[in-house]
């Protein structure tokens, strides 16, 4: 059984990446990611099997850390707009991170998409899970995750094209 250090060495790296860019902002994965670990002391005590798959297990907290965290950052962000009078329709709080940057279209169009769409995509194309690992990481079916990652560029499409147009 392999220990929570050596599991934090194995992948808190690419965790981090990837809760990096569900969330945009650094800071935010880092508190994530605390949770993640938090979360894997406390089950790694329950679960002493060698055959346990850690890898999509962290994918699947971590995913669900970020959208507890996502939510509760979006009430708090609209609540504190909404007593400045200052929301604006259509601007997700959290998306102004260096919008000019390269990439930044990118970022604001995963952002609009349902944490459903944005966990698989993000997997696929910048952590390069194959579709078993992100079946394994989100419970779903490979099917699904097909399912997922179509509906997913389709709806990027349909995002970046109003954006440029």
């Amino acid at each position: 059984m392999e220990s929570v250090d050596t599991l934090f060495k194995k992948h808190s790296n690419e965790l981090f990446s990837y809760l990096c860019r569900y969330t945009f902002n650094s800071a935010e994965a880092e508190d994530i990611l605390s949770d993640v670990f938090v979360k894997l002391m406390e089950h790694i005590e329950k679960n002493n099997s060698e055959l346990f798959l850690w890898r999509p297990w962290l994918y699947r907290v971590a995913t669900n850390c970020a959208v507890s965290h996502l939510r509760k950052r979006k009430i708090r962000s609209f609540f504190l707009m909404e007593n400045k009078n200052t929301f604006e329709a259509g601007v997700t709080p959290g998306v102004s991170l260096e919008n000019d940057q390269e990439g930044g279209w990118a970022k604001k169009a995963i952002d609009q998409l349902d944490h459903k769409y944005r966990s698989v995509l993000i997997m696929q194309v910048y952590q390069e899970l194959s579709y078993q690992e992100i079946a394994d990481a989100l419970n779903i079916n490979i099917g699904t995750v097909r399912s997922r990652l179509n509906e997913a560029k389709k709806k990027m499409k349909k995002i970046l094209g109003e954006t440029y147009e």
